[in-house]
């Protein structure tokens, strides 16, 4: 299906409204399987009291929706079966067709309009985090396998969650798969994009130690972002 074929779409009609969730919103029991980890981690801290920076969550729903009315079911196919063929140069040729679609506005308008009614009057970047569903469990933990874009424009957004999109078939990611046995025919993939923090300190806190068994706490920090 090309651009112009694409139905055109009322804002009150449009499917894709029902897939983007906002992280300080309830979250409904039927949405939970088509978040990542990451996504549904962000909403139980913020229901529990922390104070998590807002944003939308695209869930994998949206994606399945979004690639279905732009036309490209088949060429996600292709990608799933040079996958499982063992081809590992994937990322480049879903990136280059998602960068260079000539997306039509009724697509992309939903998740603008929403982004723009969280910001109000005010300029603001955004952290553009993938989030794929079911990505760490007892087996596997894919921790950094897929990508995060960091202070990004609004003009520059769809660029930021397309890449993050792309991640899920970086050369890391498939050796990964391949290692853990994890082959995916039907990519389950979400992105969240927050409001951008500009830190005095960031880090990352382990529940666990992360390279040992000792149960002990470990924060690693830095400085700045």
């Amino acid at each position: 299906m090309s651009p112009e074929n694409t139905p055109h779409l009322k804002p009150g009609q449009n499917p894709l409204l029902r897939w983007i969730l906002r992280i300080h919103e309830p979250l409904r029991r039927d949405r939970t399987l088509i978040l990542g980890e990451k996504a549904l981690r962000l909403h139980e801290l913020h229901n529990q009291g922390c104070r998590v920076p807002d944003g939308l969550l695209l869930s994998a729903g949206f994606f399945r929706e979004f690639i279905h009315l732009a036309g490209l079911n088949d060429f996600l196919a292709s990608v799933s079966a040079a996958e499982l063929k063992g081809e590992t140069d994937l990322r480049s040729r879903v990136w280059s067709v998602f960068r260079d679609y000539s997306w039509p506005s009724n697509l992309l308008s939903p998740v603008e309009e929403q982004l723009s009614a969280l910001m109000g009057e005010e300029s603001c970047l955004w952290a553009v985090r993938s989030a794929v569903v079911g990505e760490d469990d007892e087996k596997a933990s894919f921790a950094g396998q897929y990508s995060t874009v960091l202070n990004t424009a609004l003009k520059d957004l769809w660029s930021a969650v397309f890449y993050c999109f792309a991640s899920f078939w970086s050369e890391r990611a498939l050796v990964y798969r391949r290692q853990k046995g994890c082959r995916v025919q039907d990519p389950m993939i979400s992105v969240i994009i927050q409001t951008q923090l500009n830190p005095e300190y960031a880090g990352v806190f382990f529940a666990n130690h992360p390279s040992d068994a000792r149960e002990v706490c470990l924060v690693a920090a830095v400085s700045g972002l």
